[in-house]
């Protein structure tokens, strides 16, 4: 949360996770990349950054061709 003490060590923990998942995505590993942008979401941090996650995981999810997901914004449980 924006003001924490371990706000900024979170914030960059985050961005590896998206990173990560980039990674994925170029490796066409559509459920790791989903997985990690889903994780990077899930840390809940205060930032503008968080639009960036969850469009790359609706873009996976377009790839994916799980267009209601996509639009919902929710996560792949398998």
């Amino acid at each position: 949360m924006l003001g924490d003490c371990n706000y900024d060590e979170s914030l960059k923990k985050a961005e590896e996770i998206k990173e990560s998942g980039n990674k994925f995505l170029k490796e066409e590993n559509n459920i790791e990349a989903l997985n990690k942008f889903s994780q990077a979401i899930d840390m809940n941090i205060e930032t503008k950054k968080n639009a960036i996650y969850f469009s790359n995981r609706a873009y996976v999810h377009i790839k994916m061709e799980n267009y209601g997901l996509a639009l919902l914004g929710e996560k792949l449980i398998i």
